[in-house]
C-alpha cells in the first residue's frame, strides 16, 4: 500500500505523472528483498536435498539450479527497476494506459 493511500490522499496521474514510476520503483524495492529471502531459503533446502540419495535426485538438482538462476535474474531485473530515477519531463500518453495481459501460462477461471 502506498504512503498516499495510508494518508488518505489520492494520487492522480494527471497532476503527478511520476507517481506510477515511483510506485513501481517502491514495489520493486520490496520485491528485491522478498526474492532474496526466497532464494536464500531455497538454496539452503537444495543443499540439504543434495545430501540425500534417491531416484530422481538429479532432476531436483538440475531444476533447483535452474530455479535459483531464474530467481537471481528476477532479482537483478527488480534491482534495476528499484534504482530507476524518474526523469523530470514525464508526460501522460493519452489513451495508452491499458491493463496488462495475464501471466503467460496462467489459467483463466
Amino acid at each position: 500500500m502506498s504512503l498516499d493511500a495510508l494518508l488518505g490522499r489520492t494520487a492522480r496521474v494527471e497532476t503527478d505523472p511520476t507517481y506510477n514510476i515511483r510506485a513501481l520503483r517502491d514495489k520493486a524495492q520490496k520485491a528485491v528483498r522478498d526474492v532474496g529471502v526466497i532464494s536464500r531459503s531455497f538454496r539452503d533446502t537444495l543443499v540439504d536435498v543434495r545430501g540425500l540419495e534417491f531416484d530422481g535426485r538429479e532432476t531436483l538438482d538440475t531444476e533447483g539450479e535452474r530455479a535459483i538462476k531464474a530467481l537471481d535474474e528476477a532479482q537483478r531485473a527488480l534491482w534495476e527497476l528499484a534504482s530507476f530515477e524518474a526523469p523530470d519531463d514525464v508526460q501522460v500518453r493519452p489513451g495508452v494506459l491499458q491493463p496488462l495481459e495475464g501471466v503467460k501460462g496462467e489459467k483463466k477461471s
